[in-house]
This record gives structure tokens, C-alpha cells and sequence, in this order.
């Protein structure tokens, strides 16, 4: 019961964040590269962001049941001589409370920063580029120690890279969703770069998760193919469909489209799609690979919509 509730309390926790902290990512590319798109989002990703510290503290309880959701490594000592011996300096309990300390403190600076600048009208190109290679930084080893020790005999050095860019385009979308919900339709010369930089994101998206398995797939080492091994059976198989279509097919076709572009209210139903798969390629990340995932399978459904439900709330409130 404990491997359960751990394991769908981290996926649940991690949907947040990869909202909450994909928004924080696209408002320090604005600072940064400036655009009518981000000053019309830029309320929405905001309140998105402010809500990020919150679901970083949801993960501190996670510390006290580590041999519990990481029991290849954290439960048991290595064999001599075996990959996770190697990896044992990183991959200790110790080790990851201090790390992920200073992770966890490290993003919600960023987050409570960006949130009173913005409040202040104070924010700043800097403080847009000082963001946003602080969060990348700080996101390699979160992406490490949060869902790729799941599974610790996997190595990829692109993944980190590979979850922050699903981030942007769960925070992207999600920050759509939002604008539409609380205000009127905006002017084509702003529906337009909204719509276009939405298809970037999934093209981009599309193309780090594709290069990822295609290099993988032509090295064709045991250890590295195992991690797509666990998601080829059947319905894991039929999750990749899905977002191959509804990810990809489907938002391509439309967002090619100028008379689509210039439909906000239906380009947010269509973000609303996508944050929907988002979620969806996050639980195709975690479930696999972790302990109990079938008996947890059932809670997944349960913390995302409560994630969901607190994130609405929250944002209604910032």
C-alpha cells in the first residue's frame, strides 16, 4: 500500500510541476527574446508560475519513503561490480536529500522572483536570461533523481533537455487554456504568433523525443533498450499512438492552417488537447519503470485531476 500511494503521489506532484514549472521556463523566454505573445500571456504564466513552489514543497515528504519508491537503489545495496555500484556515490539517500534540497530551493527562488517582478512590473531581459539557465542547470538533476532513477540502469543524457521541453509545451498550453477562460479573444496580430509558436513547441517536441529513440535504437545497447522495452507492450504501445496523433498528427494539420490560427477560442481547445497528452507522455514516463505501477494505475487518473483541480484553484487566486 505504501509503493502505491508513493508512486501515484509522485506522479501527481511531477504533473504539477511539469505545468507549473513549463510556464515558468516560457516567461523566461519572453524576458528574453521579447513577442506580442508573451505580453498577452504573460498574466496566465505567472499565476502558472506562482504555483510552482507549492508543488516543489509536495515533494519533500517523498524523502522519508525513498527506499520505498526507489528500492533498487535506495531499498537494497548494489552486487559488486554492477552498473548501480558505480552509480552508488550519486545514487545513495544522502546524496539525493541534499541534492534535491538544493534543487527543490533553488527552482522556488526562481519562481517566487520571476512571480514578485512581474507583480512589481520590475522584471527584466537579465533577469530572463539569469532564469533561465539557473532552471536548466537546476532541472538536470531533477529530471535525474525524479523520474530517471526509477529506472537506474537507464543512461541519457538527453533526457533531462527532452523534459524540459515537454514542459514548455504543457506550460505553454496550459497558460492558453487559461487566457481563454478569463479573457475575451485576443487580436489576430496576437492569435497568430500565439498559434505559431504553439506548432514550434510541437514540432520540437516531436523532434527531441524521436532523436532520443533514434539514437538509442541504433546504438542497440541491452541497457539502454530495456527502458523502451518496458513501454512496448500493448497498451503502453497504444499511449504512443495516441500522442503520435493527437500530439502531433492532429495539432500539425490544424495549426497549419491561417483560418484555424485565427480562432483562439478553438486553438485553446486544441491546447487544452495537448496539455491533455502532456500528462498523459508524463505518466508513459514514470508508470513504467516504477514499483506498483499497475496497483497505482487507478490513483493516476485521481492525483491529476486533483493537480488540475488546485492548479484552476490557485490561478484563480494569484
Amino acid at each position: 500500500m505504501a509503493e502505491t500511494l508513493a508512486n501515484a503521489w509522485l506522479v501527481a506532484v511531477l504533473a504539477g510541476v511539469h505545468i507549473s514549472a513549463g510556464a515558468l521556463t516560457m516567461r523566461f523566454i519572453h524576458l528574453t527574446t521579447g513577442g506580442r505573445w508573451g505580453d498577452r500571456l504573460r498574466p496566465s504564466l505567472t499565476a502558472l508560475a506562482a504555483t510552482l513552489p507549492v508543488f516543489l514543497a509536495l515533494l519533500v515528504p517523498l524523502f522519508f519513503v525513498l527506499p520505498v519508491l526507489f528500492p533498487e537503489w535506495a531499498g537494497a545495496e548494489p552486487e559488486p561490480g554492477s552498473i548501480l555500484a558505480k552509480k552508488s556515490a550519486y545514487l545513495s539517500i544522502t546524496p539525493f536529500i541534499i541534492r534535491e534540497s538544493i534543487v527543490l530551493l533553488v527552482i522556488a527562488a526562481l519562481a517566487i522572483v520571476t512571480v514578485r517582478a512581474d507583480r512589481r512590473g520590475t522584471a527584466t531581459p537579465r533577469l530572463g536570461v539569469i532564469g533561465l539557465l539557473t532552471l536548466t542547470l537546476a532541472m538536470f538533476p531533477f529530471a535525474v533523481d525524479w523520474i530517471m532513477a526509477l529506472e537506474p540502469h537507464w543512461i541519457s543524457t538527453a533526457f533531462p533537455a527532452i523534459l524540459m521541453v515537454a514542459q514548455a509545451v504543457a506550460g505553454y498550453s496550459a497558460a492558453l487554456v487559461l487566457d481563454a477562460v478569463h479573457r475575451d479573444p485576443p487580436e489576430k496580430s496576437v492569435a497568430r504568433p500565439l498559434s505559431n509558436l504553439l506548432l514550434a513547441l510541437i514540432v520540437f517536441w516531436s523532434y527531441v523525443v524521436f532523436a532520443q529513440f533514434l539514437i538509442i535504437w541504433s546504438g542497440d545497447q541491452p541497457h539502454e533498450i530495456e527502458w523502451y522495452r518496458l513501454r512496448s507492450t500493448p497498451f503502453w504501445t497504444g499511449v504512443v499512438i495516441t500522442l503520435a496523433l493527437c500530439h502531433l498528427a492532429l495539432p500539425f494539420f490544424l495549426l497549419i492552417f491561417t483560418p484555424f490560427k485565427l480562432r483562439p477560442r478553438r486553438v485553446a481547445v486544441l491546447a487544452g488537447v495537448l496539455l491533455g497528452c502532456q500528462l498523459l507522455y508524463l505518466v508513459w514516463l514514470v508508470a513504467p519503470g516504477a514499483v506498483h505501477a499497475s496497483a497505482a494505475a487507478l490513483l493516476y487518473p485521481v492525483g491529476i485531476t486533483l493537480t488540475l483541480a488546485g492548479l484552476g484553484w490557485k490561478t484563480t487566486h494569484v
